[in-house]
């Protein structure tokens, strides 16, 4: 995607990526797009609320699958409240079982030290 992205850059002969088909000086019009996903919609069998709006949620889920970062989540996105950026990640079954699957795993790696004495020894906590 960075490849095609950097090439209709380069393409542009103004600050926008997206630019007209037949000027390349001119932003691609929001009407344009809304023509485009109109006949796809039209032509392909999407669901009804596969709009364009949707590919937001879509790509604000994906992005935090990979991180866990939601004020870099709520930059990125241009939310200026973080319980916005919220109402764009959509948290699956899947979702949950892979981080509870990925904290065991952590904890099974480190063991946890616990004062089990008045003279300040530890010793091993047992794993659950």
């Amino acid at each position: 995607m960075a490849a095609v992205l950097q090439a209709l850059r380069a393409e542009s002969k103004c600050e926008y990526v997206f630019t007209s088909l037949h000027d390349r000086t001119q932003p691609l019009s929001g009407n344009t797009l809304a023509n485009q996903h109109r006949d796809m919609m039209a032509t392909c069998n999407f669901h009804l609320d596969a709009g364009l709006h949707a590919l937001r949620h879509t790509f604000l889920t994906e992005c935090g699958r990979h991180t866990q970062n939601v004020r870099a989540l709520q930059q990125l996105a241009g939310h200026s409240q973080i319980q916005t950026t919220m109402r764009y990640i959509h948290a699956d079954q899947d979702d949950i079982t892979a981080i509870s699957g990925a904290m065991q795993r952590k904890r099974s790696k480190v063991p946890t030290r616990i004062p089990t004495l008045d003279n300040g020894d530890t010793a091993y906590a047992r794993k659950m």
